[in-house]
């Protein structure tokens, strides 16, 4: 504890007759000259003390840690994050028993959570071989053949949890080819993160028919992934692996044979539950699981609703009483990160938070019947995932009008939004889904900015009103902005449905939109604007046209080449791909053969086009894998952001900085001999 020196207290020990004439011939300097001993002598013993807290990793300054680090031969990762360290507080103070463990597959399984965040499991092949029978031995081999038995066999194939046997396979694993041979061990990693959804509406889309999508689509769901204790393995239940009819039609069925209900073995607690129109829990042993992709009533006795969990689909035996009542769902569905709203708490920079804390603030608790059309100014804040049927209209006045989501919330509009815009208003929408056309209309300058919000139509800011338009973190459609308008958009997915339509542009036939800036994004479609001073670390799948090719800058970025040729469409361009890899690769022709020919030339250009490509997991938005790279996906794309981390909108998450990390700490925790491969579970 740091000793406070008291100014009066020193003083004192002073004898009277020397603070009497301080006082009275003094004027009190030499009061105020122990005022700064004092002083001084406090910041000299909080000094002292903090050098006794330096000397242990849970009380030592950030600047010890690497230090402290050093004398036990922690080795320092790549930082995720533009705040991050590469020697963390809790990655030194667990190294020495992460150590104390090492060549156990619990110490894998945990050095890999710690440095990814993402699940793992460790899985030694050799375990997995298949071994002939020796004509002394008896006894049948435990993993000579496969046990078709069990409900999970067949679609456990490829997997972490695949217990088929296998011939030996001598490509090593680090290659990503091999698997299963003596040396190797696969460590599998969950990349999508699971959202646990509670208290949502289902979406109506027919008689007695609800989809667990709030947008009518078909959405997987995923069984959410139980908390694993220290020292002990993965399971399957610890792991967000998406749901499957069979296994768990199965295991349902096994239950109600033996009259129970949950916990299932697969399981535990139920990946979903469903309440009826009146606010009841429906029991599971009244719940089927199948194939509802042809929208099937279920017919059995005592079952009251059918589920696909792969389509995320229900229906209902017998008619709902009230089409008008609430189905309310709790489900779990997976993706790659916080971008468009739901089920986890956004990021807010921290001056829209000041900004925001200071205006007055109306709570609305049913969005599917509420009104925003008198809201003008201020904080609105939408407390629950309700789904509003039908168009809504904004018309604010001239100071900041915020609608937003409360925490962990994501009402959804099944229509249009109109904003009738005045000049110097501001709008800022945060953590909303909007299934229609966003329309601006009025007059100008206005502002609008949309943040971790969902949208399935185009923006239309296609009229001659004056703005700004900011998109962030969010999961979007096309835009159409007007020439006057200066459009941002980061860490975001513009999706204009192919790769020929434009993703960005001034609408009604695709001319040229204003400024553009597009930062760590993923474009599907085009773009055409009269200006782009800043394109860095995105991926755009159509073709980029701009006016004004002196000014701006493309950097770290992919963009398709054109007919015409890639270098004229855009302002100058900065280790870009697929120019880089067409670049290296007519350099080296040259050195062999320096009199290349222009055919020749097209000759070497035209495979690395076609090679350099991006591949996405899914371009289907509301899909787990919505915008993900696969692993198909060349490095020149997948590491060839600024930093070698990722282009597109998952540039933030720096999946390929954890991923050098992990194979980095692999090597300290793996057993003599063996050798690891990271293989993507999802």
């Amino acid at each position: 504890m740091t000793t406070v020196y008291d100014v009066d207290g020193l003083y004192g020990l002073l004898p009277a007759w020397v603070r009497m004439r301080d006082e009275t011939e003094g004027g009190g300097v030499l009061y105020a000259l122990l005022g700064v001993v004092a002083a001084q002598a406090g910041v000299l013993a909080a000094d002292i003390d903090q050098l006794y807290d330096d000397q242990f990793i849970e009380t030592c300054a950030p600047w010890v840690i690497p230090y402290i680090g050093d004398l036990i031969g922690y080795r320092p990762l790549l930082p995720t994050g533009p705040a991050a360290t590469g020697a963390t507080r809790a990655d030194v103070a667990d190294t020495i028993g992460d150590r104390r463990r090492k060549g156990t597959l619990s110490a894998i399984e945990q050095v890999a959570a710690d440095v990814t965040g993402w699940p793992a499991l460790a899985v030694e092949y050799f375990t997995r071989l298949s071994t002939t029978q020796y004509v002394r031995n008896h006894l049948r081999p435990q993993n000579a053949i496969v046990d078709v038995h069990g409900p999970m066999t067949a679609f456990d194939i490829g997997t972490a949890f695949d217990l088929a046997p296998r011939t030996a396979d001598v490509r090593r694993i680090s290659s990503g080819r091999g698997r299963y041979d003596i040396p190797n061990v696969g460590v599998f990693v969950w990349r999508l993160k699971a959202y646990r959804a509670t208290d949502v509406p289902a979406r109506r889309v027919g008689a007695n028919q609800y989809t667990f999508d709030p947008f009518g689509g078909d959405v997987p769901l995923a069984n959410p992934p139980q908390p694993v204790d220290e020292f002990t393995l993965l399971t399957r239940r610890n792991v967000p692996f998406p749901l499957l009819r069979y296994p768990l039609y199965a295991e349902l069925e096994a239950r109600r044979a033996q009259g129970v209900s949950y916990p299932l073995s697969y399981f535990a607690p139920p990946p979903f539950d469903v309440h009826d129109a009146g606010g009841s829990l429906i029991d599971p042993a009244a719940v089927e699981i199948c194939d509802l992709s042809t929208w099937s009533a279920p017919s059995a006795a005592g079952i009251r609703v059918s589920v696909d969990p792969e389509l995320g689909r229900l229906m209902f035996a017998a008619p709902v009483p009230d089409p008008a009542e609430t189905i309310v769902l709790d489900a779990t569905t997976t993706f790659s990160g916080d971008y468009g709203g739901g089920a986890y708490v956004p990021v807010v920079p921290p001056d829209e938070t000041v900004v925001e804390a200071a205006m007055a603030r109306t709570v609305v608790t049913g969005f599917a019947g509420a009104d925003l059309s008198g809201a003008a100014h201020g904080v609105v804040e939408i407390a629950d995932s309700g789904i509003h049927e039908g168009d809504m209209t904004l018309s604010p006045d001239a100071e900041l009008l915020v609608i937003r989501a409360d925490a962990r919330q994501r009402p959804v509009l099944i229509g249009g939004l109109t904003i009738n815009a005045v000049a110097g208003a501001s709008v800022r929408i945060r953590g909303l889904g909007i299934s229609g056309r966003i329309t601006v209309n009025g007059a100008g300058p206005f502002t609008l900015r949309l943040e971790h919000c969902s949208l399935r139509a185009p923006l239309d800011w296609s009229q001659a009103i004056e703005g700004t338009l900011a998109i962030d973190h969010c999961l979007g459609a096309a835009i159409e902005a007007h020439p006057m308008v200066t459009v941002t958009a980061d860490d975001s997915v513009l999706d204009a449905g192919s790769d020929g339509a434009p993703a960005v542009s001034a609408g009604g036939g695709g001319g040229e939109s204003g400024r553009v800036s597009i930062r760590r994004c993923t474009v599907f479609g085009g773009l055409a604007a009269r200006e782009i001073p800043l394109l860095e670390n995105s991926i755009v799948t159509g073709l980029v046209t701009c006016a004004r090719q002196q000014a701006g800058c493309v950097r770290y970025s992919y963009l398709p080449p054109s007919v015409a040729g890639v270098r004229e469409q855009t302002p100058p361009r900065f280790r870009c791909q697929p120019d880089l890899a067409i670049d290296a690769a007519i350099a080296a022709a040259l050195r062999e053969n320096p009199a290349l020919t222009a055919t020749a030339r097209a000759d070497l250009m035209a495979p690395i086009v076609a090679r350099v490509v991006p591949a996405f997991t899914s371009r289907v938005p509301g899909q787990p894998g919505y915008a993900q790279l696969a692993d198909v996906t060349p490095d020149e794309i997948r590491v060839g952001a600024e930093d070698r981390d990722e282009m597109g909108v998952f540039f933030g998450l720096y999946g390929p900085r954890k991923e050098v990390n992990l194979r980095y700490r692999l090597s300290e925790y793996l057993p003599i001999g063996l050798e690891s491969g990271v293989v993507h579970a999802s």
